[in-house]
């Protein structure tokens, strides 16, 4: 159940050293992407709430990969396995790094561009 149809067909054994060496490329690769992809300035709330995302996706993949048990409560996706979860999660990422992406930019405020307006009004005043 941790390592899906291929882990099946390959009789797929649990490897720490892979298993931590597979979580470095990704959340590596996926922390790097982020932080180019949240360059400038509309994007500094953006980049805290994607890596925040990101660091709760790689805690609750070391907790759901190193438990002997299914950690998942039953009441959450009964029919769904540990493997399907972390392929759901790592597939989510892409959408919710746009999401946190889109709103920080909607809701950014340019104080410096506010600041050079008011301070252009003030002197056309005078």
């Amino acid at each position: 159940n941790k390592f899906g149809q291929e882990g099946i067909d390959s009789n797929k054994r649990y490897d720490e050293t892979q298993f931590f060496i597979e979580l470095g490329v990704f959340y590596l690769t996926w922390g790097m992407m982020a932080y180019v992809l949240t360059l400038g300035k509309r994007s500094g709330n953006a980049r805290q709430w994607t890596f925040t995302g990101l660091i709760v996706m790689l805690v609750v993949e070391i907790a759901i990969m190193t438990s002997r048990g299914n950690p998942i409560p039953e009441w959450l996706l009964p029919q769904t396995t540990e493997y399907e979860v972390i392929w759901i999660m790592h597939s989510l990422f892409s959408a919710f790094m746009n999401g946190c992406r889109s709103l920080g930019a909607f809701l950014y405020v340019d104080l410096e561009e506010q600041q050079r307006k008011l301070l252009l009004a003030l002197q056309e005043q005078n």
